[in-house]
C-alpha cells in the first residue's frame, strides 16, 4: 500500500514539473498571432484565456463548452505564475531572436 502512494506521488510532481509554464511552450513552438507581444508570450496568452474563460456567457461560441471553461479557470491561476517565471527565464532568447513577424531586411 504504501508503494501505492509513493507512485501517486512521484506521478503527480512529475506532471506538475511537466505542466509548469505550459502556456509559454504553446507559444514558443506553435504560430501565435501576429498581435501577441513578443516577450512574456505564454503569461499574456494566459492572462487572455482566464479573461475570456471570466467574461463568456452562455451565447459566447469561444467557452461554450463548460468542461473546458472550468479547465481553463482552474488550470489557468496554476498555469500563469509558471508561465512568467519560464518567460523570464526565456526573455534572452525573446530579446535575442529575430520574431518571424518582422520583415526580413
Amino acid at each position: 500500500m504504501r508503494m501505492n502512494s509513493s507512485l501517486h506521488l512521484l506521478f503527480a510532481a512529475s506532471a506538475l514539473i511537466f505542466v509548469q509554464g505550459c502556456a509559454t511552450y504553446v507559444t514558443h513552438v506553435w504560430p501565435y498571432p501576429s498581435d501577441a507581444p513578443r516577450v512574456y508570450r505564454g503569461t499574456a496568452y494566459d492572462a487572455q484565456r482566464l479573461r475570456e474563460a471570466i467574461a463568456s456567457t452562455e451565447k459566447d461560441e469561444t467557452h461554450n463548452d463548460p468542461e473546458l471553461r472550468i479547465l481553463i479557470l482552474v488550470v489557468g491561476p496554476i498555469d500563469l505564475p509558471l508561465s512568467f517565471v519560464a518567460d523570464t527565464i526565456l526573455l534572452p532568447y525573446d530579446l535575442t531572436t529575430r520574431d518571424e513577424r518582422e520583415p526580413s531586411p
